[in-house]
Formats: structure tokens, sequence, C-alpha cells
């Protein structure tokens, strides 16, 4: 079990939140290569800002947490599957609720080639509750070639579609990328 109390300023938007919370958490080993972990609690926020109209907005809210996540771990394959929520601050200078799900899968091709997946999907909203502020969704691939046994050549592309609220313009992107990866040999105990 944890407390939680934390104080979040910003300036920009005179925005002030004092949070006090309380989370407990759970993990267990589901079988050798399943693994669980559950983390829950709430978080009253006191919060204090000045409105786009430039009145002052005295408020508070009440909202739970969780962390909830899956993993499988096996010589050749990876898999991770969490959803989450938790109180994030927006790049605007506000708290905000985030839902989340995640996944991500990695697997050993062959002795050289390993590949992997990961999907996002996010939805943040205003700290009160009424309002979805932004839906994000996200795909990744990834292949990594093994040249030595510390380095790889990486390849990734990603595409992300994103919907905003209000009058801001939605936006979707695609990425490719294209790097080397250097592991250092681990070191043997004595």
């Amino acid at each position: 079990a944890s407390l939680i109390a934390s104080r979040y300023e910003a300036d920009a938007t005179g925005n002030e939140t004092d949070t006090v919370g309380i989370e407990g958490s759970f993990s267990r080993a589901l079988s050798e290569i399943w693994s669980f972990s559950l983390t829950t609690g709430l978080q009253r926020s006191d919060f204090v800002f000045v409105g786009t109209d430039g009145e002052l907005v005295d408020n508070a809210a009440t909202n739970y947490t969780f962390d909830i996540s899956f993993s499988k771990r096996s010589e050749i394959a990876s898999l991770d599957i969490g959803l989450f929520r938790f109180l994030n601050p927006n790049a605007v200078g506000f708290l905000t609720e985030r839902n989340e799900l995640r996944v991500l899968y990695r697997r050993q091709l062959s002795e050289r080639l390993r590949a992997g997946f990961g999907f996002r999907a996010m939805e943040t909203g205003a700290l009160d509750g009424d309002t979805v502020d932004r839906e994000y969704l996200r795909a990744d691939f990834d292949l990594e070639w093994s040249l030595t046994p510390s380095w790889a050549v990486s390849v990734r592309y990603g595409a992300i579609d994103q919907r905003f609220s209000g009058d801001r313009l939605d936006g979707n992107a695609n990425l490719l990328s294209v790097g080397a990866v250097y592991r250092g040999i681990a070191r043997q105990s004595r």
C-alpha cells in the first residue's frame, strides 16, 4: 500500500492542483511464463485555475486509478498487456484523467532476427470527467537484425492517429526509423 500527496502548478494557466490518495498493489506468478499485477486506488484532487472566460474555477474531483497488467515470458517471445487509468498533467498545464490500453509483443524469429509489435490506445479527459479532450491510437512494427552479439540494425514503422475535441485539428502521422543498436556484453560474476 502507498499514500500519495502531490502539488501540481502551471504558471501559464494559473492552475494549482493538490492531490491526496491511497493505492494498493498485488502481483502474482500465474504459471512459469505468465504473471499478473494490479494496482488500484483513490485520489482526491482540489484544483483552482482561471477559465477561458477569465473567471476563477475552484473545484474538486475524486478519481480512481488502476494498473492491471499481464506478462508472458518465454525463451523466444514476450507479451505485455496492460490497462491503465491515472492522473497526469497535459501539455497545456492541466491535470487530466488518462485511460490507456497497451499491448507489446516481441519474438525471436531466428538466431539473428527479432520482430515486435506494439499498440497503444489512449483517451484523455478533463479532471472533472465531463469531456474527452483527446483520443490517441498508435501502432508500431519493428525488425532487428543482429550483425554481431553486440551490434544490430533496427527498422521501425509506426502510425499515429489523434482526435481532439473542440476547435483543435485532428491529425495523423507515419514514422519510419532506421538505426543501430548496441548491447554491451554482460559481465560474468566471479
